[in-house]
């Protein structure tokens, strides 16, 4: 029998990713990247309509495409269904694991940390699954969030044994090194030395073609070895805070 996630306890997984934006009729078409417009196009067999209009309306919602065009209702709503499932398909496989809650998450902090709150709260193992890229249209913007986030799971990793890190990527980042991702995650991402030490170790990016349960499998256990070897830091830092306090007391009273 293969290997699962189940094996390893896990009982939900929270995925954070911009994909999770629900596209919609009042969607504003300024809201779309250029390669969502594109995609949108070709699966809808649009030749170009779609991608011309998006050109000369960028303020428009989706809405009025569909009107301008006399798209019907019904089709319209299976053009939109199209996209949404297109983007969130990297998931697909994911969310058809029986028996593991799988939790969709937008990159906004409040959502992220309701979720996190609350899957603390139920104290069960939690796979964290995050994407790099978080906003199409603004590479600087999407860096922000994603700083912006790691930011807020160091310090439920740092609390929580019960949660661990993957990146997940189109686009995976290549980090051959410790000091290599150390560097990444402070002058790519610019965060402070203590989220850098905590976060380091669980940054391990898998590629969203990836559909192979033993792949998620083989980062979770990397994401583990990241919170042991944190916790035995943490417990060695401590133990040395109290021996200097016990040198310094034995100095001072002799």
């Amino acid at each position: 029998r293969m290997v699962s996630l189940k094996d390893y306890g896990i009982k939900n997984i929270l995925a954070i990713d911009d994909v999770f934006h629900q596209i919609g009729f009042k969607t504003e078409i300024s809201f779309l990247d250029e390669r969502i417009i594109e995609v949108f196009d070709t699966i809808n067999n649009l030749n170009g309509e779609f991608i011309y209009y998006a050109q000369e309306n960028n303020n428009q919602q989706l809405s009025d495409f569909f009107d301008e065009y006399q798209i019907d209702q019904i089709l319209a709503e299976s053009y939109v269904n199209s996209i949404n499932q297109h983007e969130q398909s990297s998931y697909r496989y994911l969310i058809d694991i029986s028996d593991v809650s799988f939790i969709k998450c937008t990159p906004e902090n409040q959502e992220i940390e309701e979720n996190l709150k609350s899957l603390c709260d139920e104290d069960a193992r939690t796979l964290i699954i995050l994407d790099r890229k978080l906003d199409g249209k603004n590479e600087d913007k999407g860096r922000l969030q994603l700083s912006s986030i790691l930011q807020m799971i160091s310090k439920y990793l740092k609390n929580d044994g019960n949660l661990f890190l993957i990146m997940y990527s189109s686009e995976p980042k290549k980090l051959l090194s410790y000091a290599a991702t150390t560097q990444y995650l402070k002058h790519e991402l610019t965060l402070v030395d203590d989220v850098v030490d905590e976060i380091a170790l669980h940054v391990n990016f898998l590629s969203k073609d990836t559909s192979n349960e033993s792949d998620f499998i083989n980062v979770l256990r990397k994401s583990q070895k990241a919170n042991y070897v944190n916790s035995f830091n943490e417990i060695f830092e401590k133990s040395i805070c109290s021996l200097r306090d016990r040198v310094w007391d034995l100095n001072h009273n002799e």
